[in-house]
């Protein structure tokens, strides 16, 4: 019989194990990972088994996920234990100031939440700022949740910033949060008696004449930015405390412009190194920001003109991992190829960076430029091939397949019987047992993708979808089944 003192530390034990979910099993593969991100809110991912995303996620060479939490109840925790299950870790990313989906995820009053700015530029947008307690602990409270129902192995927040790009340097000036509550909070944590001025060149609290008003305020956006991030991650009743297997990801901006460190401080409150130094997490990630992603002839070596980000990261924890997140086809115009992602990948290599992601799985070049390619055959007892292919297939290939006939290196005919379309994977039932061992010629010719599941922004015609991509009529493939 168990000792009562064997079995409470088993309890404990298990009760650990529950708590800290998958994370420890894959998590720290995310350090050094190639990652990417997904956002199965896309009509790509819907209508398609959990099986069939991972395994075209894996034949693509992608070694981890950062699974975009927009909306919980879109979240699919089978889909990210059939990650966890190949040995593919994932990391929940979240927003922590964009609302890009349906408010009705947050809670009630969640509006007294939002950035107000200094013009209507941004009025198509809603951002949320990081001076509110109640918003802090509500985010906390949801990611622990989360990550308790859908045992995720790493997290990071995305965009962590007041998404002002240049905004003090336009006319007229686009600046926030100036809402009511931020300026009361800036002056109760400051000490100062005055919020600055963006409209007024004539007051004396004018930003560019009161400068040590407004470098008080550049320096009090970042740290409400880094204490937000902090607290979730290491605060009472936060992440750490709940998951210390977790691998935890900082997450910045990065520009190739003159001085930008310094600027993103100012313009974003986006500031590498007291962020890495407040959060202590296992990687920071550098975001490629808008100014650059949407160049059309943005070099895919372009991660060496952020040195001094990683730098300050660096600085900051020696021992932190480097990423970095790149985009690959948020315009028609900036899609980026194969050859260019190429070079991406080899020129992370040679600067030293750890790990790399991309947005967005479902929107990269092949899926609008190129027919299917079968990357793996599997043979199901007694007449079932299982075919898998690089991206996902149009669900008129049953029809396309349908009766169609395999033939055996001997000669030997059989008829298919059954076709099953499930996102890339392809099940042709044949009309008789396979006798094995055999060679099958399998005719491939015409199997086609689906451009009715893309995002629409095609940089190929016919738009927004762009065109149907089909292999070659006369392809064929040989299949050893032994």
């Amino acid at each position: 019989m168990m000792k009562k003192g064997s079995c409470f530390l088993i309890c404990i034990i298990l009760v650990q194990i529950c708590c800290c979910g998958f994370a420890g099993n894959n998590a720290r593969k995310l350090l050094t990972a190639r990652t990417v991100k997904i956002d199965t809110i896309f009509k790509y991912y819907q209508d398609r088994t959990p099986e069939s995303i991972a395994s075209e996620i894996e034949l693509n060479g992608f070694e981890g996920v950062y699974y975009m939490v927009i909306d919980e109840r879109k979240v699919s925790k089978e889909l990210v234990a059939e990650l966890q299950s190949r040995g593919m870790p994932v990391a929940a990313l979240f927003f922590a100031a964009s609302i890009y989906d349906n408010n009705d995820t947050f809670p009630a009053g969640w509006q007294n939440w939002l950035v107000e700015f200094t013009t209507n530029d941004m009025k198509e947008f809603k951002f949320l700022s990081f001076v509110h307690k109640d918003y802090r602990d509500w985010m906390k409270t949801r990611i622990v949740n989360d990550f308790k129902k859908f045992g995720f192995d790493g997290f990071t927040f995305c965009e962590p910033m007041y998404a002002i790009f240049d905004g003090p340097t336009k006319t007229p000036v686009l600046y926030g949060d100036v809402s009511k509550t931020f300026q009361t909070v800036f002056m109760n944590e400051t000490g100062n008696t005055a919020f600055p001025d963006f409209n007024d060149a004539n007051s004396p609290n004018y930003f560019k004449k009161n400068t040590a008003l407004y470098n008080d305020l550049v320096n009090f956006r970042i740290k409400t930015v880094n204490d937000f991030y902090g607290e979730i991650v290491n605060g009472k009743n936060g992440l750490r405390e709940n998951f210390p297997n977790i691998i935890v990801a900082t997450w910045s901006l990065g520009v190739d412009i003159e001085n930008a460190l310094e600027k993103l401080r100012e313009w974003e409150g986006c500031d590498t190194e007291s962020m890495v130094k407040c959060v202590r997490p296992d990687i920071h990630f550098v975001q490629t920001h808008a100014p650059d992603w949407i160049k059309p002839q943005l070099r895919g070596d372009y991660c060496k003109t952020y040195r001094d980000f990683f730098a300050a990261a660096k600085k900051a924890k020696p021992d932190v991992k480097i990423g970095v997140q790149t985009d690959v086809g948020s315009l028609p115009s900036m899609r980026r190829d194969p050859n260019w992602l190429s070079e991406f990948y080899k020129t992370c290599q040679s600067e030293n960076v750890d790990t790399t992601t991309y947005y967005e799985f479902s929107i990269r070049w092949e899926i609008y430029s190129q027919p299917p390619v079968l990357k793996k055959k599997e043979f199901i007892k007694p007449n079932i091939l299982k075919l898998y292919f690089d991206q996902r297939l149009a669900k008129s290939n049953k029809e396309i397949v349908a009766g169609r006939t395999i033939y055996s290196q001997t000669g030997k005919e059989y008829a298919v019987s059954d076709v099953k379309v499930d996102g890339n994977i392809l099940y042709l039932t044949l009309n008789k047992t396979i006798e094995v061992p055999t060679k099958l010629i399998i005719p491939l010719g015409c199997i086609c993708n689906d451009p009715s599941v893309r995002w629409p922004l095609s940089q190929l015609e016919p738009k927004p979808y762009g065109p149907v991509n089909a292999i070659a009529a006369d392809f064929r493939e040989e299949f050893l089944i032994q």
